[in-house]
């Protein structure tokens, strides 16, 4: 009985060791578009920052897709660290420059543009076209 029992919990034991090996090192996949429209992004950090501006990135979202949607999409494919109000649906942070950081500019916050046109409202209340291009800006 002893025995039957030993070998039963190897069993499990090399099962689930198994089973967590077969998950471990696959790459991660990317997010699939099935309706694509291509749009363009950019991000202007400020001077202080020393970090280079991105300047009209094209890439594919999902038809339909709003600004924060293409914006979280871009940052997770390009793995740059992006913080989101839940809240309020806003960016508070885009590569560790955060609204209002005293390093960079105590009043400035992170603002966007479509087609060049500032945009007043929350970035998921803008819906993409094709050929868009969303601009993000750290301003006053």
């Amino acid at each position: 009985m002893k025995r039957l029992i030993s070998i039963t919990i190897i069993l499990i034991i090399s099962l689930s060791g198994g089973i967590i090996l077969a998950g471990c090192g696959k790459e991660k996949s990317k997010p699939e578009v099935t309706n694509p429209i291509e749009i363009f992004i950019s991000i202007d950090y400020p001077k202080k920052a020393k970090t280079p501006d991105m300047e009209n990135f094209k890439f594919k979202v999902e038809k339909k897709s709003n600004v924060l949607e293409a914006t979280e999409l871009y940052a997770s494919m390009s793995e740059i660290p992006l913080l989101v109000d839940t809240t309020s649906n806003t960016i508070t942070s885009i590569n560790k420059i955060a609204n209002n950081d005293t390093k960079y500019n105590k009043k400035a916050t992170w603002q966007f543009k479509v087609n060049g046109k500032l945009i007043q409202g929350t970035p998921d209340s803008k819906r993409l076209h094709d050929g868009d291009s969303i601009e993000w800006i750290y301003m006053k």
